[in-house]
């Protein structure tokens, strides 16, 4: 009788291990798949996990597929881990993304899987390549002087996401020789030539309208962003536009200004120089060479505005055109 006993309870203790490793492995399982939800997170908290295995194609533009086989789980299920698609990635990635996670395919067999879908939040145009923001710079006649007129514009150069604008301005005023070396126009006898070709040009009121048309492009207005534009460009454009009489036009376009000077002192404070040729070589190795082009150097405001684009800096230093202090002669009457 004892014998017997015995052998029952050895026999018994297999069937009691599969029965608590069953209850083990359907607890973990349904651990792993909960109901679905929304949650926000940063796309830097996804790519740059040390831990999981992601990689990205050689256009960057994907990543591959994670699979994690969870062994034995209620008839050998497998767990599909993700299948994420990166759309339009920023130059930072930084931006945020929303994760949605859906349970699917939970049927008899046990075997549950869940897919993970990652999708960037629309930002409203925002972003270096947005239609929000429209990079700018002006050639003019001269510099800004105490108790002297404003220079006049002779050349404007923008460029808001892939579209470009450039025209150049007939002045008033006589360029002066300084000025001439430094962007290589010239006004003549009624001829303008830049770098020595003949251009045409037109008068301030008419470059101004276009200038205000392509601002106004997108529907919304645009915030202005330029290197040294508190100094010097915003005070010029906004000479030129009041002797126009059309401050009320571009007040209503223009919701701000950027200047990528100021930022770049606030966020890098111990650089030797800021001068748009600094910066460039600084952090591109790349020096300006040759002669100042108002759309080329609208270009490079935006190549070196990339690296300060998500400093909290960056939207602190947002500012009024209108509210520029300009020693000129003719000084704002509006504040």
């Amino acid at each position: 009788m004892d014998t017997g006993k015995k052998r029952g309870t050895k026999s018994d203790e297999p069937l009691q291990k599969q029965k608590k490793l069953k209850t083990k492995r359907k607890d973990s399982t349904e651990d792993v798949v909960s109901d679905s939800y929304e949650e926000s997170i940063d796309l830097k908290d996804v790519y740059d996990c040390e831990n999981e295995d992601v990689s990205d194609s050689e256009n960057g533009d994907s990543i591959e597929k994670q699979k994690l086989e969870k062994k034995g789980a209620r008839g050998g299920g497998s767990i599909e881990r993700g299948e994420v698609a990166k759309k339009d990635r920023g130059v930072s990635g930084g931006d945020s993304i929303k994760m949605k996670v859906e349970k699917k395919d939970r049927g008899v067999s046990g075997g549950d899987s869940i897919k993970m879908k990652v999708e960037k939040k629309d930002k409203s145009g925002g972003g270096v390549d947005g239609p929000r923001l429209l990079f700018f710079d002006f050639e003019t006649t001269g510099l800004i002087r105490k108790r002297e007129p404003c220079p006049h514009i002779i050349q404007i150069g923008a460029v808001r996401g892939k579209k470009e604008f450039k025209i150049y301005v007939r002045p008033k005023r006589r360029i002066s020789s300084e000025a001439s070396k430094v962007n290589g126009i010239t006004y003549e006898d009624g001829v303008m030539r830049s770098g020595g070709k003949k251009v045409e040009c037109v008068g301030i009121k008419k470059a101004l309208k276009q200038f205000y048309h392509f601002i106004s492009a997108n529907g919304n207005g645009s915030e202005i962003v330029g290197h040294y534009i508190t100094n010097f460009d915003c005070q010029v454009l906004y000479h030129a536009v009041y002797r126009n009489k059309m401050i009320e036009e571009f007040s209503s376009v223009i919701k701000g200004c950027i200047d990528t000077h100021m930022v770049f002192r606030k966020v890098y404070p111990k650089l030797d120089g800021y001068s748009l040729d600094k910066l460039l070589n600084y952090f591109f190795g790349e020096p300006r060479s040759g002669l100042h082009d108002a759309l080329s150097d609208a270009q490079l405001t935006k190549k070196v505005f990339r690296i300060v684009e998500l400093a909290h800096q960056t939207r602190e230093s947002l500012f009024s055109w209108k509210l520029v202090f300009c020693p000129c002669s003719l000084q704002p009457q509006s504040r």
